[in-house]
């Protein structure tokens, strides 16, 4: 009987040592959950104080020092994340750190990190997906919201078909959200809408585009007025490039005037709106009604360029080259070749930004009276073209087919 008693007893202490253990390994996963939050905030204070051009004294190389910073202590709060595994009741906390997750990515992605931010945005795109099937209701907004901003990612780096792999998620998910709550998601489907019509925009399927965009811009109408300033201009651009210019220009004059009122006539972004709109009237041939909206698109985006180098030095090169563009047709090439050649300085290499300014350059050399300087832009821009439309064919055949025809007049 005393064995009995002993090896019982024995036994109970094994239990009780063991539940101990476990309870301490449990905490310790709660305080690594926990940690992983507290890098997460970390990490976006110093990404908030790294791309601040505002502060006194930081250079550029102090910049992209403190970027690399942030990007290294987000990695310690993703390790600590996954380390910690799913303790038992830590749903909410998880959660939790998948929305810190989210936000830090949105910041990588205004930094240009991009490729960084997917990682953080796969593993809160993990937690989400398990929360759903828990509490559908309650977490499915939040996974549309990480998935969109996984579709921005991969579009940023331009991954136009893996983009559009997400909205063929992302569409479905908030048309059932909208369905039940027609007043609290119309307006996040009218942006998803625009983003997919942009990503089909991307690769050339031209009919698609223009069906995304023509509902977004439908529903933005109605659900957010200041959002469809950016829904809008890139509906106009899909149309520019459809050849439907009237339809274009009614598009970007929505756009203008639902921009100036959403973002006061003062947002950077409102630049992007006001070059489409000087692009469709020089298209159209009147070129001096493009002169004001462009004189403030290059107002605009000169600010954007010093104030969010990231997605500004573009906006810039797109408002340089349709001002040159401008005032090539206005017999000022001198000024016209000033801008096209800052612009061919800001536009990534290899780009139909890129392609476009080469041609603006061109276009204003010979304009100077300097055919011999302009055919090597031009022919720059042909080849680039070229280039752009073997590798996604239904884009860029507009631009092509003008840098092809001023080529062969050099």
């Amino acid at each position: 009987m005393a064995r009995v008693v002993l090896v019982a007893g024995v036994a109970l202490c094994a239990l009780g040592v063991l539940g101990i253990v476990l309870h301490l390994v449990r905490r310790g996963r709660w305080r690594t959950l926990r940690s992983s939050a507290e890098l997460y905030q970390r990490a976006r204070l110093t990404l908030t104080s790294a791309v601040d051009t505002t502060v006194v004294g930081q250079t550029p190389v102090d910049r992209s020092a403190e970027v690399d910073r942030a990007v290294e202590i987000g990695q310690q709060a993703l390790d600590a994340w996954k380390s910690a595994g799913t303790p038992p009741t830590s749903a909410a906390l998880r959660v939790r750190v998948a929305g810190l997750a989210l936000a830090y990515a949105d910041d990588l992605r205004d930094a240009g990190r991009a490729e960084a931010a997917l990682a953080h945005l796969a593993a809160a795109q993990q937690v989400l997906a398990e929360r759903v099937d828990a509490d559908p209701v309650r977490h499915r907004p939040m996974l549309a919201d990480v998935l969109t901003a996984t579709a921005a990612a991969e579009a940023d780096l331009g991954h136009a078909d893996e983009a559009l792999r997400l909205d063929g998620r992302i569409v479905p998910l908030l048309r059932d959200l909208a369905q039940d709550r027609p007043t609290a998601y119309a307006r996040q489907l009218g942006l998803a809408l625009a983003a997919e019509a942009r990503h089909f925009h991307e690769i050339g399927r031209s009919a698609e585009a223009l069906a995304a965009a023509a509902e977004a811009t439908a529903l933005l109408r109605t659900a957010d007025r200041a959002a469809l300033a950016s829904a809008g201009a890139g509906h106009a651009a899909i149309l520019l490039a459809a050849g439907r210019d009237e339809e274009a220009l009614a598009a970007v004059n929505e756009a203008v005037k639902h921009g100036a009122q959403g973002f006061d006539g003062h947002s950077f972004e409102h630049c992007v709106t006001l070059t489409v709109l000087g692009r469709c009237l020089l298209t159209l041939g009147r070129t001096p009604l493009a002169e004001a909206p462009l004189r403030d698109a290059l107002a605009l985006s000169r600010a954007a360029a010093t104030r969010h180098p990231h997605r500004g030095r573009s906006w810039l090169a797109d408002s340089l080259t349709a001002t040159a563009e401008m005032l090539t047709v206005l017999d000022r090439p001198a000024d016209a070749v000033a801008a096209a050649q800052e612009a061919t300085q800001l536009a990534p290499s290899d780009s139909g930004l890129q392609a476009r300014a080469l041609w603006a350059l061109s276009a204003a050399l010979v304009a100077d009276g300097r055919p011999a300087d302009a055919r090597t832009p031009a022919a720059e821009a042909v080849e680039l073209y070229k280039r752009l439309v073997a590798a996604r064919p239904g884009r860029h055949h507009r631009e092509q087919a003008q840098a092809q025809e001023l080529l062969s007049r050099l």
